[in-house]
């Protein structure tokens, strides 16, 4: 049984793409961190209009995995 003291240590990469129209995933903040360091795990993004927007947010775990999840923003 494998025990994992931070997730960070399992994320493979993180890609984010800030402005998702539900069709093309186009990330514009990628997170591919070298083999010994891990991800940063905190990401921040300025929109430059205020508005609604929806973020997809896709991860990749050491073993390929995939989550994919969009969540809406009000960029104000």
């Amino acid at each position: 049984e494998a025990k994992v003291k931070d997730f960070k240590q399992i994320v493979d990469s993180v890609a984010i793409d800030v402005d998702y129209d539900g069709k093309l995933f186009n990330a514009e903040i990628m997170d591919l961190p070298e083999k010994k360091d891990v991800i940063k795990a905190k990401y921040e993004w300025e929109y430059p209009k205020k508005g609604k927007y929806t973020v997809a947010v896709k991860i990749i775990d050491v073993l390929g995995e995939e989550f994919f999840e969009t969540f809406e923003v009000d960029a104000k």
